[in-house]
């Protein structure tokens, strides 16, 4: 891994370049750009303060175009999401503005207002090292943690998932399936770094996470939303971005993107084995194919809602062995996500009913 293309792309990610961006840009070109793009998306605040200054060598060893990208010099693709045009006075003042502040090595909350103090992952668990696909269901189905050995196990994991479920219920066995118990070392699949907390330092359990779809609550703004489903679901994302972040004060703004998916991080510890085997199936593929749709992201690559679309595209990713190379289609929300989490449950209640367990 070039660690110095690393630092790179995640100083343009904490400055709010996206990948789309940094493509239109010229500082995304190659297959190495893109796998130092992947795993700068993996944690961007501390590869953009903990590589050392030794290696960096400073903003001098930037591509030209990234650099120009981030002082101001030449067009903004970002700006030019918003305005249609080149940068403006106003657009190149921001753009330095953007720059000034990746010097500044600033983290991320660390704690919700909502959901509490978050939990360091790395003192999370290990899982149970496995040496088969099968034994690794096996000890899923009885809620373990497992490791496994490389991508292609967890691949062949996930394409046997739908078989395993069924077989089970032949059986006459319940078997409830977290694919958030695999993980693969190396990588941040599939949940290793998803949002814990000290009440909850296995991860915030689903139901207490924000969704941006469900059933409306009567009288709501998402009442008047057309349904999506047989059930009376309807979909709140773009209320959301376009109603509620669009008109605090400051505005926040969202643009949509098309990323790596391995590139993205589980915020929740859930992931319905049912849900991702029939993503891995033949129609569910046909699904994930589908252009209009996408998930919402918050600035530092964490999952808001769309999390088994996501594991879909990440099983279709592992199927080569190695990762970076199937995209997903994102509305990438410019806060990070311990603040997207508290306005999303904020506005959320107020408009769709509770999620049961």
């Amino acid at each position: 891994m070039d660690w110095i293309q690393v630092w790179r792309f995640a100083t343009a990610i904490m400055g709010g370049a996206t990948y789309d961006e940094l493509v239109e840009s010229g500082a995304i070109k190659t297959q190495k750009d893109k796998e130092c793009f992947a795993e700068a998306m993996t944690n961007p605040v501390q590869y953009a303060i903990e590589v050392p200054d030794s290696e960096i060598g400073g903003a001098c060893s930037m591509s030209d175009e990234l650099f120009r990208f981030l002082t101001g010099e030449g067009d903004d693709p970002f700006e030019k999401a918003y305005s249609g045009g080149s940068r403006s006075d106003a657009g190149r003042y921001a753009a330095q503005v953007r720059w000034q502040n990746n010097q500044k090595k600033q983290e991320s909350p660390k704690e919700s207002k909502r959901l509490g103090r978050r939990f360091d992952p790395k003192n999370r668990k290990k899982g149970v090292k496995v040496s088969t696909p099968k034994e690794a269901l096996n000890e899923i189905a009885r809620g373990n943690l497992v490791e496994m050995e490389s991508a292609e196990e967890a691949y062949t994991a996930l394409s046997k998932l739908g078989k395993f479920i069924k077989d089970a219920k032949k059986d006459g066995e319940k078997v409830k399936i977290n694919v958030c118990k695999i993980s693969v070392p190396g990588t941040n699949l599939f949940c290793g770094e998803s949002i814990a907390t000290e009440e909850h330092p296995d991860g915030v359990p689903r139901v207490q996470m924000p969704q941006l779809s469900g059933i409306p609550i009567k009288g709501s703004r998402a009442d008047k939303m057309p349904r999506i489903d047989d059930e009376g679901n309807v979909d709140i994302g773009k209320l959301f971005t376009e109603e509620y972040l669009a008109n605090l004060d400051p505005p926040v703004r969202t643009v949509e993107a098309e990323v790596p998916a391995s590139s993205l991080r589980a915020s929740q510890s859930e992931l319905k084995g049912k849900t991702v085997a029939y993503m891995m199936s033949e129609d569910g593929q046909k699904t994930l194919d589908d252009p209009k749709a996408v998930i919402y992201v918050s600035r530092d690559g964490y999952i808001i809602d769309g999390h088994h679309r996501w594991a879909g595209k990440v099983g279709r990713d592992l199927q080569d062995g190695k990762t970076g190379d199937v995209n997903i289609r994102v509305r990438r929300i410019d806060m990070p996500i311990m603040e997207v989490l508290d306005a999303a449950l904020d506005f959320a209640e107020s408009e769709i009913e509770p999620k049961s367990a």
